[in-house]
């Protein structure tokens, strides 16, 4: 009996002392006042990205947007309906080009901010610059940001091209709804800094 008291009250003091450590590490992440979340306003401010012109304004990206709709859908046809198709042959070979070197420059950013900050077991290297990482994080995310506004010009080809049945809905409002929430995206990154896994897919 007495061994058996004396476990029990060690099972309960180690539950109690589970609770505290379990307490202390969920708070800086749920507390209002956590450190991190402190400072987020500032970095929002002070992140270079934030100054550029289609991030700072909505209405640019916005506008953009709302334009090429209107130019696949309705100005883009009505312009070619008595012209003869362009070959743009040329152009999209050196387009194609292009593409492929921007998105390999931008998969090596990525990999390299990575690299700094994460061993082999995906933990986080000592000390790190919360501003510093955020930076890096956006650097890439940005670059992203900017390919899917010229990824529009994939479908502006096919209205050139007369290749109109390509131009289908799905194909319209996955090219326009990428770059509203690339947009989304590196102004909430700050806030959530998990969004970031959100660039790489």
């Amino acid at each position: 009996r007495f061994y058996s008291s004396n476990i029990k009250s060690n099972i309960c003091l180690l539950k109690l002392d589970m609770t505290n450590i379990s307490d202390s590490i969920a708070s800086p992440i749920v507390n209002d006042t956590s450190p991190v979340l402190s400072i987020a306003p500032d970095l929002s401010s002070s992140l270079s990205i934030h100054n550029k012109i289609l991030v700072k304004y909505p209405l640019v990206p916005y506008s953009i947007v709302a334009f090429y709709v209107l130019f696949v859908q309705w100005i883009g046809p009505a312009i070619m309906k008595k012209r003869k198709p362009y070959s743009l042959q040329k152009v999209l070979i050196v387009y194609n080009l292009l593409q492929a070197f921007a998105n390999l420059y931008i998969a090596y950013s990525a990999i390299d901010g990575v690299i700094r900050y994460w061993d082999s077991r995906c933990v986080i290297r000592k000390n790190p610059k919360i501003h510093e990482m955020l930076e890096i994080a956006l650097k890439p995310g940005y670059h992203l940001y900017i390919i899917k506004f010229i990824d529009l010009l994939d479908t502006v080809f096919f209205v050139l091209r007369k290749k109109q049945k390509q131009v289908s809905f799905l194909h319209v409002f996955h090219h326009a709804g990428m770059c509203l929430i690339y947009y989304w995206g590196l102004n909430n990154l700050h806030k959530n800094p998990g969004i970031a896994t959100f660039f790489v897919f």
